[in-house]
């Protein structure tokens, strides 16, 4: 999920990795964490991030479509959890109460 704000000109994404991806990726580097543990890790956020950006250039894309910061999420979303709507839509409004917190820390650490 891509979020922006009219308060910043970053653009920050919350994102629910490929699994199977990441696990291959974290045991080519020899990191053996378990699941919750990877989507915490710094160097896992790394790595999606560049892939992010390497989308992002690869496109072309505009300086203000880049994403600056992610935050990972372990868990699957699903309707049943709050992130989807019956109909698999995104709960935009509902994650960004439920996530305000989260949204603020990473707008504060990243340069202004």
């Amino acid at each position: 999920m891509v979020y922006a704000t009219s308060e910043a000109n970053d653009v920050i994404a919350f994102v629910n990795p490929n699994r199977k991806a990441v696990e291959d990726w974290a045991a080519s580097q020899g990191i053996k964490d378990d699941w919750q543990q990877l989507c915490s890790n710094p160097k896992v956020e790394k790595f999606i991030l560049d892939g992010l950006n390497a989308v992002w250039s690869s496109y072309k894309l505009k300086s203000i479509e880049r994403i600056s910061a992610i935050k990972i999420f372990h868990e699957e979303w699903t309707p049943e959890n709050g992130w989807l709507t019956a109909a698999m839509k995104l709960r935009r409004n509902e994650i960004h109460k439920r996530y305000a917190k989260e949204i603020e820390e990473i707008y504060a650490k990243l340069p202004k």
